[in-house]
């Protein structure tokens, strides 16, 4: 019984992975895979979601975006790190489209990058937004994105270790 449970599940993860390539090359659709809790609970750790190249005045209020980041994310250092989270508010910085975001289940909003995007007053604190150049894309789904759960998990227990050992 737990062979053919495990044919079955290897069976699915290579259908996986064959739809999700297939997207990739028709569709031009990239992969990124939830590592944290900050967007629970509409996206968990292990979670695959795809992503697509957008015009960045296409980006509305609501919609989950997956930008770079690196430098200091409330006291842990990124390197060039994947940030998929919700835009809260939309502006323009001498003339820098910016994207002010923040994980579904963060207190406050991502830290911004003021050397590019300057500061705005939402809800009496000032935050700082995204430029839209470090905008990878949009998840599919927008609003609601869509996400294959677990798949993502894999590579989540694969990658070596960060930090001190």
């Amino acid at each position: 019984m737990r062979r053919a449970s495990a044919v079955a599940w290897a069976a699915f993860v290579i259908a996986v992975v064959t739809v999700v390539a297939t997207l990739h090359v028709a569709l031009g659709l990239d992969v990124v895979v939830v590592d944290g809790n900050s967007m629970l609970p509409t996206l968990q750790t292990g979670d695959l979601v795809l992503i697509a190249k957008e015009n960045p005045t296409a980006i509305s209020v609501g919609d989950v975006i997956v930008y770079t980041y690196t430098g200091s994310f409330y006291g842990v250092y990124l390197s060039n790190a994947y940030i998929i989270h919700r835009v809260i508010y939309i502006y323009y910085n001498n003339g820098v489209l910016c994207f002010v975001t923040k994980g579904d289940n963060n207190p406050l909003p991502d830290p911004g990058f003021p050397q590019y995007c300057g500061y705005v007053s939402i809800n009496g604190t000032n935050v700082s937004g995204v430029p839209y150049w470090k905008v990878v894309g949009v998840v599919v789904g927008g609003r609601t994105p869509i996400a294959i759960p677990f798949i993502g998990s894999l590579s989540i227990a694969l990658r070596p270790p960060s930090g001190p050992t």
